[in-house]
């Protein structure tokens, strides 16, 4: 294969990956976050188009990562003459414009279409991408597949339903599987009617999970319980000539990642309302009165209470002294001054509280700080961006882990900085690898600041249990359940944890 029809030149691991899928109908790139697999499928469409196999490419993405390949393809794709268009229920009118006209008329070159996954579950979403994929010979691409592991949701059923109108389909993930082997089932059945030889959902559950049926007693309804999983082997066989996975250890020489943490005592403040609450939840127990919903409830306020606020029941918000914060200034102030750092948190209100204790640190200099979080838009999430990765007085980024942990670049950093944690293994996996990545030069310190707290510790816990086990094909794994699942199960589990 020559190098010369690729605009940018591939890797080894890309050119092998492109030269392993690029004739196949359906194959699943489970390349690690880093390691270019967009590029992969920008270079697979350039020769599906050029071999007169396909015309359109239309790529389904988290609102956080489809605009990122607007610049992906400027980056990638060998061909100059092409047509770009995104659907989006926000659309400004140049935006709209260009979707209905690629919708509207035959167009010669290669025509791409770019959708947000939350915009499938919507009428219009779906049916504008039924239309492009009716009009032309398309590669559906799903990127951060992950998104539709859930059987039931309408994300999922769109993308399935999608399938046959697509010439030809592709999944993109680093993490195909961060909760349980379970979760492969949605993404496989896209790709191929009953890939995993599994007839449904259901069939594929009994097949490779353990179950156990739960009885409540006279009266309550009884349900089935995910106790471990079984035949991983098996499955491994069924999915592994439809797939290739890269692992970073395996084609890069990246610097190193370094984990620390750092373990700080509840103020005052913070503990009288984390013990009150718990008290308050022991007594219930004790009188019987410990419910499913009040025992998730004080579990979300005492998650909550270490990044120094708490969520009341009438949504307002109580703020406290925060020792994480405090924390994070002592931390910043032990490593290098132009050094860039990411900071990752569960809450927006702690982003918020954390902006405000860095501006009032940096009030006599330059340096100052970005966020990123749901509401930014979009055009500010770019600037942010390109701040924090080019601008030496931007200093620190700020994140909320749901918002940032996909589709951005932040090779910048040397340190990432972790001030609460939730329970998603992938958003902490793919937050991780948004400075430890292609372009990174520099080891990589990530900084877990723990609180006392028992429920904040339990949370780091188990992410690194989950983290240890989320390879479905190393072993037979064993079910690693949230917090919040043990709750569902048993409300004074709730008693354990606090």
């Amino acid at each position: 294969m020559s190098l010369k029809l690729f605009k940018t030149k591939p890797y080894k691991h890309q050119l092998e990956a492109y030269e392993q899928s690029k004739d196949r109908e359906y194959f699943a790139i489970l390349a690690e976050m880093g390691l270019g697999k967009t590029k992969i499928t920008i270079d697979t469409f350039r020769y599906l188009y050029e071999e007169g196999k396909a015309n359109g490419m239309a790529v389904v993405a988290p609102k956080s990562v489809y605009i990122n390949w607007t610049k992906e393809i400027e980056t990638h794709f060998s061909i100059e003459d092409y047509a770009l268009a995104y659907y989006s229920a926000t659309a400004r009118k140049h935006e709209r414009s260009a979707l209905d006209y690629i919708l509207s008329h035959n167009r010669t070159i290669p025509t791409i279409m770019l959708i947000n996954i939350e915009s499938l579950s919507t009428k219009k979403g779906f049916d504008a991408i039924e239309r492009f994929l009716e009009k032309y010979d398309s590669i559906l691409v799903v990127d951060e597949s992950s998104t539709i592991k859930g059987h039931k949701s309408k994300r999922t059923k769109a993308c399935i339903n999608l399938r046959g109108a697509a010439k030809y389909r592709r999944i993109l993930t680093g993490t195909p599987n961060p909760q349980s082997p379970l979760d492969l089932w949605a993404q496989f059945e896209f790709l191929e009617k009953q890939l995993t030889q599994s007839v449904n959902f259901f069939a594929f559950k009994y097949t490779y999970a353990q179950v156990t049926k739960v009885d409540l007693g006279p009266g309550r309804p009884s349900y089935e319980k995910i106790t471990g999983y079984q035949n991983i082997d098996m499955l491994q066989k069924i999915i592994e000539p439809h797939c290739v996975r890269l692992l970073k250890k395996d084609c890069l020489d990246l610097p190193d990642k370094i984990y620390t943490k750092r373990h700080v005592e509840l103020t005052t403040e913070q503990k009288q309302h984390y013990n009150t609450l718990r008290d308050l939840a022991i007594i219930e127990h004790k009188k019987g009165e410990l419910t499913v919903q009040s025992a998730l409830a004080t579990l979300a306020k005492l998650h909550q209470i270490p990044s120094g606020f708490m969520i009341l029941d009438n949504q307002e918000i109580a703020t406290m002294d925060s020792a994480k914060i405090k924390e994070l200034i002592s931390t910043i102030d032990e490593l290098d001054y132009d050094s860039k750092i990411i900071i990752w948190t569960n809450f927006r209100h702690e982003l918020f509280e954390i902006a405000i204790a860095l501006d009032k640190k940096h009030k006599d200099d330059k340096k100052y700080a970005v966020t990123y979080y749901g509401d930014t838009p979009q055009d500010a999430r770019t600037n942010n961006i390109a701040s924090f990765m080019n601008d030496p007085d931007c200093k620190y980024f700020i994140s909320t882990l749901q918002c940032g942990c996909r589709g951005i670049t932040l090779t910048s950093a040397q340190y990432a900085v972790y001030m609460s944690n939730g329970n998603n293994l992938e958003h902490r996996l793919q937050s991780e690898d948004r400075c430890h990545r292609i372009g990174q030069k520099n080891n990589v310190t990530y900084i877990d600041i723990i609180s006392d707290a028992l429920v904040d510790r339990k949370i780091k816990n188990n992410l690194e249990k989950k983290a240890a086990v989320a390879e479905m094909t190393l072993a037979k794994v064993k079910r690693i359940i949230t917090l919040q699942e043990a709750i569902q199960n048993k409300p004074s589990e709730l008693l354990n944890m606090i």
